[in-house]
């Protein structure tokens, strides 16, 4: 995991196709791409093989599902990312995995109130990860401020800018 101003960022990914991740959403990658998305309190997961070059990553919104499997949740959008590379005969001791987000925001909106979701998911997401055999290589986690990650397919390899305004769960970066 790499940070970097915006001009060293522009220069390593100038000739690559950008894929932009949304919530709730879990993409695979095989070709020559980089993926892009924003985290504040959200997690992402990026798994990695490095002999075959694919890669997953997601973009989950709240720690425990309540039994919907459904990508909104750390936890099992974890598993589906698992057993989607388990059944193309990935294990995880064969990924590099790192993992990104879970910025301090209440859940009430008000500074030291309410739950703190980002601390949540990211305790969701390692005891998910560990418990699943994967190994975390990296982690850029938690604080004050949201992130914006580039996820590279060809090495691997994460960049994270940091973006300093975060407000009532809409990102902007700030001027």
């Amino acid at each position: 995991m790499t940070k970097i101003s915006g001009k060293g960022l522009k220069r390593i990914i100038v000739d690559m196709p950008s894929i932009f991740l949304k919530s709730e959403e879990i993409i695979t990658i095989t070709k020559q791409s980089v993926v892009i998305t924003v985290l504040g309190s959200c997690i992402s997961a990026t798994l990695y093989h490095p002999q075959k070059k694919i890669g997953m990553i997601n973009h989950a919104l709240l720690p425990a599902d309540p039994g919907q499997n459904d990508f909104k949740y750390v936890d099992s959008s974890i598993r589906f990312m698992a057993d989607h590379l388990l059944r193309k005969g990935i294990h995880p001791n064969e990924l590099e995995v790192k993992l990104f987000g879970g910025a301090r925001q209440s859940a009430s909106g008000l500074p030291g109130q309410g739950i703190d979701v980002g601390g949540q998911n990211i305790k969701v997401a390692v005891a998910t990860l560990l418990k699943l055999g994967f190994s975390i290589s990296a982690s850029d986690t938690g604080g004050c401020f949201g992130r914006k990650i580039f996820f590279i397919q060809d090495n691997g390899k994460v960049y994270t800018k940091m973006i300093k305004n975060i407000i009532s769960g809409d990102v902007s970066i700030g001027k």
